[in-house]
C-alpha cells in the first residue's frame, strides 16, 4: 500500500517537474498576435463606418461610434458570459489533454485552441473600443467600465495564456527549417546577376535622375514661369515614391517562396503606377502637355529601371538599376535566412524529444529507466 502510494507520488512529481510536458512560449508573442487581430478588426470597423459617407466622414464617424458603442453595451454582458466559460473550457482541455491524449494530438489541440482564443480576444477589441466611445460621449454610462474592464482583463489573460501554448514540436520545427533552408538555397541560385551598390543609394540616384528627366522634358516643351528648382524637387519626389515602391515590390517578389506572395508583391507598385498614369493623363489636359509628358517620362524611366533584364547587362547598368539593387538586397536577406535555417536545423538535429527516443532500443532503455526511477521510492 505504501509502495503503491510512493510510486504514484513519484510519477506525479516526475511529471510535474518535466518542462517538456506542457511546452509554452513567451506571453509577448501571443500578445503581438492578439494586437494584430485587434488592429485588423479596428480597421474593418472604421472602413465600414466611413465607407458610405461623403466629405464629412470624420464628423459622421465620431457621431456614429458612440451610438454603435451604446448598442454594443447592451449585449456585452452575454458576450462575456459566453467568452469566459469558453476560454476556461479551452484551458481545461489543454491541461487535461496531456492526460488523455498522445503527445501529437495534445500538441495539435493546444495549437488549435490557442489560435481560436487569440482570434476571439482580438475580435472583441473593436466592440470594447466602441463602448469606450459611448462612455466618453455619455459619461453616466462610464460606470459600466468598472465591470467591463476587470472581465476583459480576465478574458485577455486567458487568451494570452492559451496563445502561449501555440508551440510546434521538434519534428515539425525541423521539417519547416529544412524546407526554408532548401527554398532559400534555390532562391539564392536564381539571384546571381545583381547590383553591388546599396539599395538606398540606387533608389536616391534613380529619384534624382527621374526628377532631372522630368524637369528637362518640361523645359523642352514649355519652360515654366515659376522656380525650376521647385519643379525639379516635385518631380524628384514623385520619382522617389515610384522607385521606393518598385524596389520594395521587387524585393518581395525575389524573396517570395509561393505564387500567391509573388502576385501580391506587385499589387502596390502596379497600383501606384496606374495612379501615376491617370495623374499624368489628367495633368496633360488640365496643366498642359509639359506637365503630363514630364510625368509620363518619369513613369517610363522608373518602369525601365525596375524591369531591366539582369542577364547580359553591363555591370554599370546592373549596379544602378532598381532591378539590380533590389535583387542584391534580396540576395542578402536570402543569405541571412539560409544561414539562420542551417543553424536551426543543426541545433534541432542535435536535440532529442524526451518522449520520443531515436529508435526502439532507446525507447526500451528510456522506459526501463523510467520504471526504475518510479519503483525505487516504493521499494524504499
Amino acid at each position: 500500500m505504501s509502495a503503491a502510494a510512493n510510486s504514484i507520488t513519484g510519477m506525479t512529481g516526475s511529471a510535474s517537474s518535466d518542462d517538456e510536458v506542457l511546452p509554452s512560449r513567451p506571453a509577448k508573442e501571443a500578445l503581438k498576435e492578439i494586437v494584430a487581430v485587434s488592429t485588423i478588426g479596428l480597421v474593418v470597423v472604421l472602413v465600414l463606418t466611413a465607407f458610405p459617407l461623403g466629405d464629412d466622414r470624420v464628423y459622421r464617424v465620431m457621431g456614429l461610434a458612440p451610438e454603435a458603442g451604446a448598442a454594443v453595451l447592451e449585449h456585452i454582458g452575454w458576450a462575456f458570459g459566453v467568452y469566459i466559460p469558453v476560454l476556461l473550457g479551452f484551458y481545461a482541455i489543454v491541461i487535461g489533454g496531456q492526460l488523455v491524449a498522445d503527445p501529437a494530438t495534445a500538441s495539435r489541440t493546444r495549437r488549435v485552441l490557442g489560435v481560436v482564443a487569440e482570434a476571439m480576444a482580438g475580435a472583441l477589441v473593436p466592440a470594447l473600443a466602441l463602448i469606450l466611445f459611448a462612455c466618453v460621449a455619455d459619461p453616466p454610462q462610464a460606470g459600466a467600465l468598472f465591470v467591463i474592464v476587470p472581465v476583459a482583463g480576465v478574458m485577455f489573460f486567458l487568451a494570452i495564456q492559451l496563445g502561449g501554448f501555440i508551440v510546434f514540436e521538434r519534428a515539425l520545427l525541423l521539417a519547416s527549417a529544412e524546407r526554408s533552408r532548401d527554398s532559400a538555397k534555390e532562391l539564392l541560385d536564381a539571384l546571381r546577376p545583381r547590383s553591388r551598390k546599396p539599395v538606398w543609394l540606387v533608389v536616391v540616384v534613380n529619384a534624382l535622375a527621374g526628377g532631372l528627366l522630368g524637369t528637362l522634358t518640361a523645359l523642352a516643351i514649355d519652360p515654366p514661369t515659376g522656380s525650376v528648382l521647385a519643379l525639379f524637387g516635385l518631380y524628384a519626389l514623385f520619382s522617389f515614391v515610384l522607385s521606393f515602391a518598385n524596389a520594395h515590390g521587387l524585393y518581395a517578389f525575389r524573396t517570395s517562396q509561393d505564387r500567391t506572395s509573388k502576385v501580391m508583391a506587385w499589387v502596390f507598385p502596379m497600383t501606384l503606377f496606374l495612379v501615376g498614369l491617370l495623374l499624368s493623363t489628367q495633368m496633360f489636359f488640365t496643366s498642359g502637355p509639359a506637365a503630363g509628358t514630364s510625368m509620363l517620362v518619369i513613369l517610363t524611366f522608373s518602369a525601365a529601371s525596375t524591369l531591366w533584364r539582369r542577364k547580359r547587362t553591363p555591370r554599370f547598368l546592373l549596379n544602378w538599376t532598381i532591378q539590380g539593387a533590389a535583387t542584391g538586397y534580396a540576395a542578402k536577406s536570402v543569405v541571412a535566412i539560409y544561414a539562420a535555417n542551417v543553424r536551426k536545423v543543426r541545433e534541432l538535429s542535435q536535440l532529442q524529444d524526451a518522449h520520443e527516443p531515436a529508435d526502439w532500443r532507446a525507447r526500451v532503455t528510456a522506459a526501463l529507466a523510467a520504471f526504475r526511477g518510479v519503483a525505487r521510492p516504493g521499494a524504499a
